[in-house]
C-alpha cells in the first residue's frame, strides 16, 4: 500500500486534512477580529496622542487624562476632530489593518500546516506500522516463516499490538504442532490397533467358517474351535477396552477419585484379579506389603498394579513374581519384580509408549498397552514408573508416588 492510497482510502488522514480546513478558515475569522480590534486600538491611542498635543502637553510619553483630551478637542472642534471619531477616516488605517491581518493569519496558518503535515506523517508511519502487522499475521495464517523486528516499535500501543500479535503467533505455531503430533499419534494408534485386531479377527473369521462349513466334525474339535473363538473375542474386547482408557487419558478427560485409601489393600485386589492367570501358567507369588495410607484413586491405582503384574505374565517367562509396598518420609513405593528373562536397556525407553512392547510369540497378549495405560495412571498419581532390567536376570517396575 503506497502513500497516496494511504491518504484516499483512509478515514483518518481525510479527517486530519478536512480538521485543517477548518482551522485555516477560523484562523482567517480570527485573524479578522483581532486585527480590527489592535487597528481600533492604536487609532483611537493615536487620536488622544493628537488631542493632548493640542491641548499643549507636548510630552508623548504621558497617558493622557480626560482633562487634556477635553480640551484638546474644543481646540479641534472646528475640524471635526474628537476622541470618538472613526478611526477608518484615517489614510493609513487600511494598510495597518492589513498588515496586523496578514501577520496573524499567516502566524496561525503557519502553525495549523506544520500541526497537518505531522500529523498526516505521524499517522501514515502508524499506517505502514499496522500494514506490517498485516503482512505478518497473514504469514502466520499462510504458516510461512516470518522476522519479528521491533526497530519500530519501541513503546505505546503499536508494540503492544505487535506483542500481541507474536504471543498469537506463538500460540497458533504450538497449536499446529499439537495438532500435528495428535494427527500423527491417531493414525500411528489406528494402524497399530488394527495391526493388533487383525490376527485375532482373521483366526474368528476361519473357525466360524470350519464351524459352518465342515460337516460331520467331532465334538472335540468343535469345542477346540470354540473355545479358540471365545479366547480371540476376550483378547479383542481387552483390547477395545484398553484402546478407549488410553485415549481418554490421552485426551485429558479421565477424572480420578482421589481419597485416603490403604495401599496395601490395593495391592492385594491386583493380586486377587490376576491370581486365576498365575494359576495356569504355574507363577507364584511372594508379597511383602506394609500397611500404608496413601491419597489415591484405588480403583485405577489396582488397575495399573494388575497391568504391570499381567505385563510379567505375557512377557517375561517368569516363574515368581513379587510385590512389594513401603513408604519412605515423602513417597509411597510399589515394587513389582519377576524372575524372567528381562529386557534390553534400548527397550526400556519405549515401553510406556503405545503399543511399544511387543513380542511376536505372544499374540495379541503383547500389545503393550497396559503398560502405557499404567505410566498414565502412576503420573496422575504424582509420580512415575522406574524399570530396572538385566537379561537373564528378571525385570523390576517400581511405583515411586510423592505425596501430596
Amino acid at each position: 500500500m503506497d502513500t497516496t492510497e494511504k491518504l484516499i482510502n483512509n478515514r483518518g488522514p481525510r479527517f486530519i486534512i478536512l480538521f485543517y480546513l477548518v482551522i485555516v478558515l477560523l484562523s482567517f475569522v480570527v485573524s479578522v477580529l483581532i486585527s480590527s480590534s489592535v487597528s481600533k486600538k492604536a487609532f483611537e491611542n493615536q487620536t488622544n496622542a493628537l488631542l493632548m498635543l493640542a491641548s499643549g502637553n507636548m510630552d508623548v510619553t504621558q497617558i493622557p487624562d480626560e482633562s487634556q483630551i477635553k480640551a484638546g478637542e474644543e481646540i479641534f472642534s472646528e475640524y471635526g476632530i474628537s476622541s470618538d471619531m472613526d478611526v477608518r477616516l484615517y489614510e493609513n488605517y487600511k494598510e495597518f489593518h492589513k498588515e496586523v491581518f496578514l501577520i496573524i493569519f499567516f502566524l496561525l496558518f503557519f502553525i495549523a500546516t506544520v500541526w497537518c503535515i505531522v500529523s498526516v506523517f505521524m499517522l501514515v508511519k502508524e499506517y505502514t506500522k499496522m500494514e506490517q502487522m498485516r503482512q505478518k499475521c497473514i504469514c502466520i495464517s499462510e504458516e510461512r516463516k516470518y522476522d519479528e523486528a521491533y526497530n519500530d516499535y519501541e513503546f505505546g500501543t503499536s508494540l503492544r499490538l505487535w506483542n500481541s500479535i507474536n504471543d498469537l503467533g506463538e500460540k497458533m505455531e504450538y497449536c499446529t504442532q499439537k495438532l500435528t503430533t495428535e494427527k500423527e499419534y491417531i493414525r500411528d494408534f489406528l494402524y497399530d490397533f488394527s495391526h493388533q485386531i487383525k490376527t485375532s479377527v482373521s483366526v474368528l473369521r476361519l473357525n466360524s467358517d470350519i464351524l459352518a462349513s465342515v460337516e460331520n466334525i467331532n465334538e472335540e474339535k468343535k469345542n477346540e474351535l470354540y473355545e479358540e473363538i471365545i479366547s480371540h473375542i476376550d483378547d479383542v474386547e481387552d483390547l477395545v477396552l484398553s484402546a478407549l482408557k488410553l485415549a481418554k487419558m490421552n485426551t485429558g478427560v479421565m477424572t480420578y477419585n482421589m481419597a485416603q485409601n490403604n495401599v496395601c489393600d490395593i495391592c492385594k485386589r491386583a493380586i486377587r484379579k490376576i491370581s486365576p492367570i498365575m494359576g495356569k501358567v504355574k507363577i507364584s507369588f511372594n508379597c511383602s506389603l506394609e500397611e500404608i495410607i496413601y491419597e489415591c484413586d484405588k480403583i485405577w491405582l489396582c488397575e495399573a498394579i494388575e497391568n504391570i503384574i499381567k505385563n510379567s505374565v505375557d512377557h517375561s517367562e517368569c516363574t515368581a513374581i513379587d510385590v512389594m509396598a513401603e513408604e519412605t518420609v515423602n513417597a509411597v513405593v510399589i515394587t513389582i519384580s519377576d524372575n524372567g528373562k528381562g529386557i534390553e536397556q534400548s527397550k526400556i525407553p519405549g515401553m510406556f509408549e503405545r503399543f511399544g512392547y511387543k513380542n511376536e510369540n505372544s499374540g495379541m497378549n503383547s500389545i503393550g498397552i497396559g503398560v502405557s495405560i499404567a505410566s498414565k495412571i502412576v503420573n496422575a498419581h504424582n509420580g512415575e514408573i522406574i524399570v530396572k532390567s538385566a537379561l537373564g536376570k528378571g525385570t523390576q517396575f517400581q511405583f515411586v508416588m510423592l505425596r501430596y
